[in-house]
């Protein structure tokens, strides 16, 4: 990746680095990882913005909003999507999960 590099598939050094709010390390992407998750993605960001950042995105997700609009509309999307298969037929999980995120991108204001 051009520089020394750490990559951890322990659970638990990967679970304290993520609640010490990347204060100990910080992450370094490859550009080609920054341009698929994007400049302003939570994954990138550190220390304070990450955190303030993942304080928003939490707190719009709150269990009244997640039952009574979201799962509104996921079912909805869920439902129009399913309506499509045929019996007997073979389903791919790919392709499906590609028609639920293209649907629910059509329903964004």
């Amino acid at each position: 990746m051009g520089s020394a590099t750490v990559v951890s598939a322990d659970s638990e050094l990967n679970r304290f680095v993520l609640k010490n709010e990347m204060k100990l390390f910080e992450p370094g992407w490859p550009i080609s990882f920054k341009k698929v998750v994007g400049q302003n993605s939570l994954t990138i960001m550190v220390r304070n913005a990450h955190k303030h950042a993942k304080s928003t995105v939490l707190s719009f997700f709150t269990g009244e909003r997640l039952r009574t609009v979201f799962m509104h509309d996921i079912y909805h999307i869920a439902s129009r999507v399913m309506s499509s298969w045929k019996e007997g037929h073979v389903i791919s999980a790919k392709g499906e999960a590609s028609e639920v995120r293209s649907t629910e991108l059509l329903l964004l204001p």
